[in-house]
């Protein structure tokens, strides 16, 4: 299908025990470092999965398609979502690649070995930023945008660094969340931040990192 299918095994929780409603820890073969959440943020991550199920709509029907299994008829009552977080298209494979490459690579963004990666990490909005770096005296967010990001993609994902900064600085105030005092929101780019929007960044006080590339997979 060349899109990200959202992980269905999530709808399966446990019913007792401390990770009740919840996945097991079994599913960090999805969702690397899993275990190591917090609680709270183990739900934040479920819940978010759970809304782009929802949202992945009639490509459901694909994925039955491509598994030999009848699809699912909608009736005009029940309608059928087909937005999604990535304006209905899913996520890109150039996307993808970006931030699994910097989650290997932290120091790209000033981060050392200690630092663990944690991508699609969830806020408690539900909102997810594409790899945060966590040690215990510093977080580091880091939204990425691919060699294909529109332009507008790039002033979107300024303003999503904005938020994550404003989120982070909220969360400090909550126990379950253990935020240190020092965090960092970075947009890394794999092209170039056009000029129009370099005064912004500037005003908005965000660190941008441009022309990192992430290898090309070979076809």
């Amino acid at each position: 299908m060349g899109k990200s299918i959202p992980h269905i095994q999530s709808l399966v929780v446990q019913k007792t025990g401390g990770l009740k409603g919840l996945p097991d820890d079994g599913i960090q073969v999805f969702w690397k470092g899993y275990p190591k959440l917090t609680k709270q943020e183990k739900f934040n991550k479920v819940h978010t999965e759970y809304v782009r199920i929802a949202e992945f709509g009639s490509r459901w029907n694909k994925v039955l398609s491509s598994l030999s299994l009848s699809p699912i008829q909608y009736s005009k009552q029940q309608g059928c979502s087909k937005g999604s977080k990535y304006g209905g298209g899913g996520e890109s494979p150039e996307h993808k690649d970006l931030k699994i490459f910097l989650s290997k690579h932290p120091e790209l963004v000033g981060v050392n070995k200690s630092g663990e990666p944690f991508v699609e990490y969830s806020f408690p909005s539900l909102d997810a930023v594409d790899v945060l770096f966590k040690n215990k005296k510093r977080w580091v967010a880091v939204e990425v945008k691919s060699r294909i990001s529109s332009e507008k993609d790039y002033e979107r994902g300024l303003y999503q660094c904005v938020k994550y900064h404003a989120l982070l600085e909220a969360m400090k105030k909550d126990d379950n969340y253990k935020v240190p005092e020092d965090i960092q929101v970075v947009l890394l780019l794999e092209k170039t931040l056009p000029q129009r929007y370099k005064q912004a960044a500037t005003e908005l006080n965000i660190k941008v990192i441009e022309n990192i590339k992430a290898p090309r997979k070979k076809v």
